[in-house]
């Protein structure tokens, strides 16, 4: 089992994902992001399990071990997102063809 990432957000953080989430103007992701965040914070003095945190926000449990992996290295801004994927951009074909 690898190391356990605790997170401890200060005031003003949680501050600025709760407002991410009022607004609704990110992507769901982001929004994923930023619940996991807030539901794992150890500063409210509830504890969660990874599980815990993956069933209150449904999601996998291994997303919610990303995003606490990405806030200490990351910080705010690049915890809730997305890294997108490795390898060649898709390529799109016309599927139809015209009459």
């Amino acid at each position: 089992m690898g190391k356990h990432t605790h997170i401890e957000l200060t005031s003003d953080q949680r501050t600025e994902l709760e407002q991410l989430i009022r607004t609704g103007n990110a992507p769901a992701r982001t929004h994923t992001g930023a619940r996991i965040l807030l539901l794992s914070d150890r500063s409210q003095g509830q504890p969660r399990t990874d599980q815990g945190v993956a069933d209150a926000v449904v999601c996998r449990k291994s997303t919610v071990i990303n995003v606490r992996r990405r806030f200490p290295s990351g910080g705010l801004q690049a915890a809730p997102d997305d890294q997108g994927w490795p390898g060649a951009p898709p390529t799109f074909r016309a599927t139809s063809t015209p009459r």
